[in-house]
């Protein structure tokens, strides 16, 4: 069995690149084919690293670092970039999952993001290598932080300290692990033209990194239904990734371990709000338990009746913010 598993992983791994392997080419200035095809070489070089017998698992953040001057050059064309290799991505792993159906149904592609992200970064140095105007590096991660957070995407409170993944220089052709605490990680400008988040889509649907708002397929049957972004009044953000279909936000207390999310916060209502997906409808749905003021997107919701079975649900849609109390905010993200 185990060999049989290892056989098909190398089976995999090859497929999933035999249409369109990506060649080295330092010979090229630093333009859109190079980036692309570097891009291309770390999602590879990715997987081979990351997955195990039974899960293909690809890094979902890049940063890629250039020159100013090649910045200022390539910055038209960076979403025209993100488009194509984000195609890519989908194309081969979709590759995979064929291959899946037909020789190993315990196999499974298990991103640990719902989206990926692309990060352009102007620098002349990052992790104490030199970015000359002829080589750019893309450092890789299986999560990467949210523009507004330098924090792990996955971290809670108790999160991780450090941020690990593998750095690729062009130039030199080479690899190499990074694994370095937050607060010594150097610093990335997320500027708005530099920055892309895609949503990672069930084949068949047309990729774009300006997302759009409304909810979208998963490709990934283990992937998490939603991410919710915890913003707490007096502690650090934190992500709740949504594994089932309702969930309740509640207050943390010791006895209410029954509940989904326990913020810790004397702002939370406890129980303060129920989001389900309704399979009905085919959208994420909010209902607010509390009578503590709840706003969505500025807008105040009406509080429920659960003890007389009444609940007014509200859509809610890619990047909806939720306000607790006027103090606890929560940004959804729908993977569904």
């Amino acid at each position: 069995m185990f060999h049989t598993i290892q056989s098909l992983f190398q089976k995999l791994t090859t497929d999933v690149y035999r249409e369109a392997e990506p060649q080295p080419a330092t010979q090229l200035r630093v333009g859109s084919r190079r980036i692309i095809d570097e891009l291309l070489l770390a999602f590879q070089q990715s997987l081979l690293e990351e997955s195990t017998y039974l899960k293909l698992i690809p890094h979902c953040s890049y940063i890629i670092c250039m020159h100013p001057e090649v910045y200022e050059r390539q910055k038209a064309a960076f979403k025209a970039v993100v488009d194509e290799v984000v195609i890519f991505f989908d194309q081969k792993l979709q590759t995979a999952l064929d291959l899946k159906r037909k020789e190993a149904s315990a196999l499974k592609i298990a991103p640990l993001a719902i989206r990926w992200q692309f990060q352009f970064v102007a620098t002349e140095e990052f992790a104490q290598e030199t970015i000359k105007p002829d080589n750019l590096l893309i450092f890789s991660e299986l999560v990467g932080p949210a523009p507004d957070d330098n924090r792990e995407s996955g971290a809670g409170p108790t999160g991780a300290t450090n941020r690990r993944g593998t750095v690729r220089n062009a130039q030199s052709q080479t690899f190499r692990n990074l694994a370095m605490a937050l607060d010594q990680f150097p610093a990335v400008a997320y500027e708005p033209g530099g920055l892309f988040w895609v949503p990672i889509l069930r084949p068949g649907l047309k990729p774009s990194s300006t997302p759009s708002a409304a909810p979208i397929d998963r490709l990934w049957s283990d992937a998490p239904l939603a991410r919710i972004r915890v913003k707490p009044d007096d502690a650090d953000s934190w992500d709740y990734f949504m594994n089932k279909r309702e969930i309740t936000i509640a207050r943390k207390e010791p006895d209410n371990d029954h509940y989904e999310v326990r913020i810790e916060s004397r702002y939370v209502s406890n129980p303060h709000a129920r989001i389900r997906y309704n399979d009905t409808l085919g959208h994420f749905e909010v209902a607010v338990l509390s009578n503590k003021e709840t706003l969505l997107d500025e807008k105040p919701l009406t509080q429920s009746l659960p003890e007389k079975g009444q609940f007014i649900y509200t859509p809610l849609t890619l990047g909806s913010k939720l306000l607790l109390n006027h103090t606890v905010e929560l940004e959804f993200f729908p993977n569904l």
